[in-house]
This record gives structure tokens, C-alpha cells and sequence, in this order.
């Protein structure tokens, strides 16, 4: 019982190997249930779903080195801590946790002390320490944070290839270099702190480079994130149909509410397929790559969240049909399609869930849920509350469900009948109706083996569509296993709310935040990441930022030009208002005199730029300045032919200030005034609010940073 850790032994492909096997087990004779919560995926409580051997539960994990807190969720609805670990932290919340840790210091480093803590220096061949991205080969060191001055790529022939700080964690500094993707040559790694050397190569750390065995280049397998190539700086409009608009009253349930009042829990405005068929027009003219339509089955409620037949769309938003002619209308304008699909639950409705109740133990779908006793009932027992008390026992719920409601039952995926439906249902309807994706609302409650499966899935029927993942978590653990194109990162959300809504987070701490994920996140994956300000359930830009609407325009500039793929919730564009569920779900406003045109042209405009520019969509990524005396932060997006620069200044007098920038002329997308920049700066007087999006001028522009220069030793 407890938690052993193995390291994997190295192989051809990986070389030297710091990624573990982790071995997890726990006793607890009588439970249904048990899973394995680790932060490493937020402590989603279906991912890691325990197998029962014996009294046993156990389950195997490959983890990278690190330090994780992690805890047992017993019967869906208990948490236990681990008897045989001693080392136990208090989370924020107050409650306590058990902490792991292994390949990683043990004590604090401190860089210019001339030691290198060799445990934590590591590179392999495998996403996302290697990568083929276009024309260049990424390669990342990771080394323990604060500990090193300097980081080297060495080749084989004696040349060395300075490596820049890419991102820190908790524990971890990642260094990056590129090369151009016609390289060839066995490669080596130098750490340098004062006067300390270490070097790293297949077999780990040493101490010369003599006695250091290379990297061979290339690979057996060059590694790389699979995304199709449209997904990569994507821009999405989310649609909630319900409240975008009513384009068929004849359909409406029963006690509608009036568009344009406030939304109530579970209430409907009206919307449907039809309203959003007869947006199409105006979907284009804004100008965005591709729809995500949120959920459209038969469902009980107005968000569709709880459904009860897959195969067929909610008659209060239309027809099958209709849903198939929206997504060719779309596809006629050259818009891509997502779809919401919801499978870490079902409704109550569903009919696998229906024979259950009828039929109990004997029915052929109980293995469809973890149920843990018969009878099974949607309503609590007061008799059964009264026994546990009275005796002491745990109560658990007779089924698990979804954030502990009993019309919530979530699905068992290790039964091979639920996988199979679930790829059943989104092939379905990839192939009728030609969709260019599937989202997965609450997918970090899917295990990682099964999100693989779908995707492969997915790719059998249409190889360039995607599947994206709502994981509100680190993405990183969803995105180097061949498992999502793409993901949400709630920790995006959390940083331009604090910046630029809130305005409480610093610049540096800003750039921090941002940095942090981008260690052990593929490059292709970044690019394809949803980038997220309002979402279904959180307050409205306009909202968090108390009606500022500078702060909430400097939040869209950023989201519009920062590296990946915004999503922009309906109504952002005409500067909607709302508070958290339901209030961000209100009805669309469509009359022109009724919508903040600021907002609505501030978004027409950045669009149309972003389309045109390579860089600020796919090009490559670096803060040039962050300062927090000036309460400024500004970075540079660039491809081979294509550059741009964006500055914002949050607040401050009108102050003269020097931006690192390439010679040549740019062009401010915003306010279309030109600015010069010579001996590599752009000078100029912002004052607080100041934002530019500047853009190049082709024929004046003297050269962006490309793949890192080569010198001699």
C-alpha cells in the first residue's frame, strides 16, 4: 500500500530517462470505488479510475519528475489521505493533502553558487522536450530553477548554440533553442553556474564533455504535435443557441423569457438553429475562423447539459436536418464547425440510465455507471442518512454522479460498451454532418487513455478534424500523449483578469503566469491552446472589470494578439454585461443602437488584422519588455517574412519610454498611425490605457529573429 516510484529504464529512443512509473495502491476492502486525485490534472475525480485486485486498489501512472500533492476520492464522494505518507501539506482551502516528490532538488538552489543539481538537468527525444514545428526543430533543457546561469545546445562538430530561459514552475527552469530543420548531427547539452560545467547527453550528467555520450539527430521517430494546420491560431465564436438568437418562435418552450431580460437558472429565451442559420451572414462579416456551438441534444435544459438521446438534436432548437444545413452554411462561408459534446455525464433521461432505475441489478446498462448499491434512487434516503450517523459509518451515495447531483449519473469508461458508444456518437456525427471538431465540456473528468481513443477515432473518419478539451487545469499532461489537439488553460484566464481586469497582478508576475505553462507544452499545441476571457460560467469582461472599458478593451487586445486560439463567448463583440452562471448567459443584443460599438469595432478591427498578419496568428513568441515602475508589458510575434509588436501600458503619466524592436516602420492596427523604429528601438511617449498593435511595414522592415545563430566554441 502506498506510492513507489520507478524510474523507466533507458531505451534507444528515449536515452537517458527521467520519466517514472508510478505505482499506486491503496486498501480499502469495501469501497465500489476508488481514484487516484493528483494535481497533476487538477485533481480531476474520473481521470485516474483505480482497478481492484484482491482488497487492493491499484494503478500505474508515467509521471516526469516533479513534486505532487495528491489524495483518494473513495465512492465519488469521500477523500482519504495516503496512512503511509507522512509528508502532508494544508491546501488554500484548508484541507489537508499528501505530497509527493522525485527527480527533483531536495533543497533550494541558488544560481551563482557554482553548484548544478544534476537530479533535476534533463532532455529526452519525446514531446515535449523535442519537436519538429514547420521548418525548425525545437529542442528544451529543463534544469532546476534558479540553479543555472547559462544553458548551451553543443554539437558534435564543436559548435555551440546559446539557449534562451523559456519558462519556471514551481520547481523547474526550461531553456530553448531552434534550429533549422535541416540539421543533422548528434547533440549535447551545457549547464553553466560560475564556474561549474555540467554537461548532458544520453547516459545523464557528466562532467566533461568527453566523457558525455550525444543525442543522435534525427531520432528513430522525430516527435511533433499532430494538430491540423487550420486549428493553429484559430479564432472561435462560442454559441449558446438558446440565448444567440430566435429565428423560429414556433419551436420555443413553454414560458420563454422576454429577450434582453435577465437569465435565470434553467430558464429559456428561444434560440435555436434557425436563428443561428440566420446569423451566418453576420458570423462572416465578423470575421471569425470557426464556430463552437455548445451543447444541441435532447436535453431538459436550456444549456443542454444533461442529455438524454445523442442521435438527435433538441426539438426546441430545430431538427437534425437543420443542424446539418447550419454547419454547410457555415462551411459555405469557409467557417469551421465545433461541436459541445457532454460524456462525463448523462441525464437522467438517457435510456441506458432509464433501464437502469427500471430494471435495477438486472439491467444490461448497470455497468454503464458506477453504481455501488441496489436499489438505485434519484432521491436521497433519510433512513439511510440516520443509520450512517448513528453508527459512524461512511455514507455514500448508491451511484456517483456529477458534482453530486443525483440527475447527473456519470458514465464508467472502464466499460467497453461506454467507450464504444462514445466513439460511436462522434463519428456519427463528424460523418452527417461534416464536423470540423468535437469539444469536450469537463474533460478532465475523462480518463487519458480514452481521450486517445477518441481522437484516434475522430482522425479515422476526418484527419484534419480536432478535438479540444475543457480541461480547467494545466493542459500540458492532455497535449504531448497523442491525446487533444487542443486544450482551454484556466490559468490564461487567471492572469489577464488579474492584469488587465482587476488590475491588481504586477507586469513581471503577469509574464510569469503566462511563462509558466509554456515548459512542457508542444509549440504547435500553444498555438492551437483556447485561449479564454468570458467563458459559460464565469463573469463578462465588462462585469469583472466594474465597467471599465479600457480595462476590458486592453484585455481583447491582448487576447486577440497573445500566441493561440481565442474563443470569444457570443456577445463579447457588442460588449455584453453579466456576472457569473446565469447571468454571462444572457440573450444577444442585435440592434445596432443597443450594442457598445467601441467594443464591436475594436473587434472588427483586430480581427481583420489578425487575419491578415502570419505573425500575430502562428508566429513565434518573446516578452521585449516587462516592467513594473512603468506598468507596462510589451512582446513580439514573428514568422520568417512577418513580424508585429504589441505594447500596453496599463496605467501612468505620459512618459517617453525605449521598446526593443527591429528596424523599420510599423503601422498601429488601432489607431493607423505609422512609428519608426532605428538602431533595434521604437521610441515612444505612452501614456496609462496606451495600447498598440503594431504591424509591419513590409518594405522598410530590416529582419525578425529566426532560428538561433551558430558560433564557434
Amino acid at each position: 500500500m502506498g506510492v513507489s516510484i520507478i524510474k523507466e529504464s533507458p531505451s534507444a529512443e528515449r536515452g537517458f530517462s527521467r520519466r517514472y512509473a508510478v505505482e499506486v495502491a491503496f486498501l480499502e476492502a469495501t469501497a465500489g470505488s476508488v481514484y487516484f486525485l493528483c494535481s497533476v490534472d487538477g485533481f480531476s475525480n474520473r481521470t485516474h479510475q483505480m482497478e481492484k485486485h484482491g482488497e487492493l486498489w491499484r494503478i500505474v501512472l508515467r509521471m516526469l519528475a516533479g513534486e505532487y500533492e495528491y489524495a483518494f476520492l473513495v465512492d465519488g464522494s469521500r477523500v482519504v489521505l495516503d496512512p503511509e505518507n507522512a509528508n502532508v501539506r494544508k491546501r488554500p482551502d484548508g484541507s489537508p493533502i499528501n505530497v509527493m516528490r522525485f527527480g527533483a532538488p531536495e533543497g533550494e538552489c541558488r544560481r551563482g553558487d557554482g553548484v548544478v543539481d544534476r537530479t533535476s538537468m534533463y532532455h529526452d527525444q519525446l514531446l515535449p522536450f523535442l519537436e519538429i514545428f514547420r521548418e525548425q526543430v525545437i529542442f528544451k533543457l529543463q534544469v532546476a530553477r534558479d540553479d543555472i546561469e547559462r544553458a548551451h545546445l553543443l554539437l558534435k562538430d564543436g559548435r555551440t548554440v546559446p539557449m534562451e530561459w523559456l519558462s519556471s514552475d514551481d520547481i523547474f527552469d526550461y531553456y530553448e533553442c531552434r534550429l533549422p530543420i535541416g540539421f543533422v548531427g548528434d547533440y549535447a547539452f551545457e549547464a553553466i553556474d560560475g564556474s561549474t560545467e555540467v554537461y548532458l547527453g544520453t547516459e545523464g550528467p557528466a562532467d566533461t564533455i568527453e566523457s558525455c555520450r550525444a543525442f543522435p539527430f534525427p531520432p528513430k521517430r522525430v516527435p511533433a504535435h499532430e494538430c491540423p494546420e487550420w486549428a493553429l491560431g484559430c479564432l472561435y465564436y462560442q454559441v449558446l443557441p438558446d440565448a444567440f438568437r430566435n429565428g423560429d418562435p414556433l419551436n420555443d418552450p413553454k414560458g420563454v423569457l422576454p429577450w434582453g431580460r435577465p437569465p435565470i437558472r434553467d430558464g429559456y429565451f428561444g434560440g435555436d438553429l434557425a436563428g443561428l442559420f440566420q446569423a451566418v451572414d453576420y458570423i462572416k462579416e465578423l470575421g471569425v475562423s470557426a464556430v463552437r456551438i455548445m451543447p444541441v441534444f435532447l436535453s431538459p435544459s436550456s444549456d443542454k447539459f444533461d442529455v438524454f438521446d445523442y442521435y438527435h438534436i433538441d426539438f426546441h432548437l430545430g431538427t437534425d436536418e437543420m443542424f446539418v444545413e447550419v454547419v454547410e452554411a457555415l462551411h459555405a462561408q469557409g467557417i469551421r464547425t465545433v461541436l459541445d459534446m457532454v460524456f462525463n455525464h448523462t441525464g437522467k433521461g438517457f435510456f441506458a440510465f432509464r433501464d437502469v432505475t427500471r430494471n435495477q441489478e438486472q439491467s444490461q446498462y448497470a455497468p454503464w455507471y458506477n453504481i455501488h448499491q441496489f436499489p438505485i434512487s434519484q432521491k436521497k434516503s433519510l433512513t439511510g442518512s440516520i443509520v450512517h450517523k448513528l453508527t459512524g459509518a461512511p455514507e455514500r451515495p448508491p451511484f456517483e454522479s456529477y458534482r453530486g447531483r443525483p440527475d447527473w449519473p456519470e458514465l464508467n469508461f472502464r466499460s467497453f460498451e461506454v467507450r464504444g458508444f462514445v466513439k460511436e456518437i462522434v463519428t456519427h456525427w463528424i460523418k452527417k454532418a461534416q464536423l470540423d471538431g468535437v469539444w469536450l465540456p469537463v474533460a478532465s473528468g475523462l480518463p487519458h487513455s480514452f481521450v486517445a481513443e477518441v481522437r484516434r477515432s475522430i482522425k479515422r473518419v476526418k484527419g484534419d478534424a480536432v478535438l479540444i478539451g475543457d480541461v480547467r487545469t494545466d493542459p500540458a499532461p492532455w497535449l504531448f500523449n497523442g491525446e487533444f489537439d487542443s486544450a482551454t488553460d484556466p490559468s490564461f484566464r487567471k492572469a489577464v483578469a488579474g492584469f488587465f481586469l482587476e488590475g491588481k497582478t504586477p507586469p513581471s508576475q503577469f509574464a510569469s503566469q503566462l511563462a509558466k505553462s509554456r515548459g512542457l507544452i508542444p509549440w504547435a499545441a500553444f498555438l492551437a491552446r483556447c485561449n479564454q476571457i468570458d467563458t459559460e460560467f464565469s463573469a463578462r469582461a465588462m462585469t469583472a472589470a466594474h465597467n471599465d472599458k479600457m480595462r476590458a478593451m486592453m484585455a481583447v487586445i491582448f487576447q486577440l494578439t497573445f500566441p493561440g486560439s481565442p474563443v470569444m463567448l457570443y456577445g463579447d463583440e457588442v460588449g455584453l454585461f453579466g456576472g457569473p452562471q446565469p447571468d454571462c448567459r444572457r440573450s444577444m443584443v442585435w440592434e445596432v443602437e443597443n450594442r457598445d460599438n467601441d467594443m464591436f469595432d475594436l473587434y472588427r478591427k483586430l480581427i481583420r488584422v489578425r487575419s491578415d498578419s502570419e505573425a500575430l496568428r502562428t508566429g513565434w513568441f518573446k516578452f521585449i519588455a516587462v516592467d513594473d515602475q512603468l506598468d507596462l508589458v510589451a512582446f513580439q510575434r514573428w514568422t520568417e517574412s512577418d513580424t508585429a509588436v504589441v505594447v500596453v501600458r496599463r496605467t501612468g503619466d505620459p512618459q517617453v519610454v525605449d521598446i526593443p524592436v527591429p528596424d523599420g516602420n510599423y503601422r498601429d492596427a488601432i489607431s493607423w498611425e505609422v512609428f519608426t523604429a532605428s538602431n533595434a528601438l521604437l521610441t515612444v511617449e505612452l501614456t496609462g490605457g496606451s495600447c498598440l498593435v503594431l504591424v509591419q511595414d513590409r518594405l522598410t522592415y530590416q529582419g525578425s529573429p529566426g532560428p538561433a545563430e551558430i558560433r564557434e566554441l
